[in-house]
């Protein structure tokens, strides 16, 4: 399997342990900066040589391959434009967006590899369940996602790689992996770089100084140095927060539990008014067009809309009745059960191996 060492790809790898799928080998491409610094953030870099490589060969005794492309960031960096307007000039830093060095120092010698494998050799591929866009460019012949396979999302998967020790160090910082070079990288990222690898930004400023250079700015609008300037002025007055891979889900949960704060806070308050005032008649009355909603879904709708004579969700409006709600309408809020599953982790993975 190709392996990015992202939760999603070390989360392939445990559930193919764990489930015995078949498993020969994990390969890694390794993007340099130079021919002897790694493009990798270093304690990426370190959680690789260091933790997964030896669990992939001593605990799940598959071999850990990791390929290097024959070009690295300097030699990108430094290619002279051959024709155009700019001919002659030095390239510069990569475009943000689609970054060159993806295709220049990571891609290549991943293709090199595939073309001397066998045509039925079957890779597995880190998309999440969740991921639906992603999962329908895979085959699911040569390449398989596990976790769709089992069911997994990427908060899943994230979870399973914190369970078993195996979740890179970069996420307390980032969002994601990249090189710490990268036009792409969040401001979190650049500047966990200027603060605790100081060294390795300041080869970015001093190319930035060089002359001939076609394109400057490391990022779409600033160069180097006025990124560190920013942002360590930022960092000083307290602007910039700590990231974390797992900053979605904690949102995401973080919202829904405000959100349900208010409703419960506003069903307190209704109850309230329900025995104090004249208004139980009118609970009542609702109660009898809405007999099989909960007590605190009744009071709501009574709350919010007693005229109402039927509730239904956006979706439900257009798929089940063909009505559209009509622009700028209020929504009103419900609780709505939540129904989870548990899965039973194992205990202890079993490194197994067959062949494909």
């Amino acid at each position: 399997m190709l392996l990015h060492a992202a939760e999603d790809s070390v989360a392939t790898l445990l559930l193919a342990a764990q489930h015995n799928e078949p498993l020969d080998e994990a390969v890694f491409s390794e993007v340099m900066f130079d021919k002897d610094t790694s493009g990798e953030v270093p304690e990426h870099r370190d959680f690789i040589y260091d933790r997964l490589k030896p669990f992939c060969e001593k605990e799940l005794g598959i071999k850990f391959t990791i390929l290097h492309a024959d070009k690295t960031y300097n030699k990108v960096f430094h290619h002279v434009i051959t024709r155009g307007s700019h001919k002659g000039e030095v390239r510069g830093f990569a475009w943000a967006g689609m970054c060159a060095v993806n295709r220049d120092c990571k891609i290549p010698p991943v293709r090199k590899y595939n073309a001397a494998l066998s045509p039925d050799t079957v890779s597995y591929v880190g998309i999440a369940q969740d991921e639906p866009k992603r999962l329908a460019r895979l085959d699911g012949i040569t390449k398989v996602s596990l976790l769709a396979k089992y069911g997994m999302t990427e908060a899943d998967a994230y979870k399973l790689c914190q369970e078993h020790g195996l979740l890179s160090p970069i996420y307390a910082h980032c969002r994601r992996n990249g090189c710490w070079f990268c036009p792409n990288a969040s401001d979190t990222e650049l500047l966990h770089i200027i603060t605790n690898h100081p060294e390795m930004f300041d080869r970015l400023i001093a190319w930035e100084n060089e002359e001939n250079i076609f394109h400057r700015r490391m990022t779409r609008r600033e160069n180097p140095s006025e990124v560190k300037a920013r942002l360590l002025s930022k960092s000083q007055t307290g602007f910039l927060l700590q990231a974390n891979k797992n900053w979605r889900f904690e949102m995401a949960e973080n919202k829904n539990a405000q959100q349900v704060r208010e409703i419960t806070d506003k069903l307190e308050q209704g109850i309230k008014e329900l025995f104090e005032s004249e208004r139980f008649k009118e609970y009542l009355r609702t109660m009898s067009k809405f007999y099989n909603y909960s007590f605190n879904n009744t009071l709501l709708i009574a709350m919010q809309k007693p005229e109402a004579t039927y509730v239904a969700g956006y979706t439900s409006w257009q798929r089940n009745f063909d009505r559209q709600v009509m622009k700028g309408k209020r929504v009103s809020r419900f609780l709505h059960p939540r129904r989870t599953s548990c899965r039973k982790s194992a205990r202890r993975l079993t490194p197994r191996r067959r062949s494909r």
